[in-house]
């Protein structure tokens, strides 16, 4: 889903990012999990590690981490609930 994660105040930022080819950006500090794309750039947040979440009643505020395995070129990202 999206949630418009990357949306306010930083689109000097991401025109960097798409700019330079960036596949995945990866951010903490929210307490909760989302993921965007966006000009071919993946944004994820990810910042459910065990803090108290944002938002409970959202179903990105879950407590997780992600699994993040690189292999011939090819990224896979799975994120695992706790």
């Amino acid at each position: 889903g999206t949630d418009h994660i990357m949306a306010y105040g930083n689109e000097g930022f991401m025109a960097l990012m798409a700019e330079q080819q960036v596949d995945y950006v990866f951010a903490g500090h929210i307490h909760a999990y989302a993921r965007e794309e966006r000009d071919g750039v993946t944004y994820i947040i990810t910042g459910g590690a065990g803090a108290p979440l944002y938002g409970t009643d959202h179903p990105q505020a879950f407590h997780h981490f992600l699994q993040v395995a690189i292999q011939d070129g090819d990224v896979t990202v799975d994120v695992i609930e706790v």
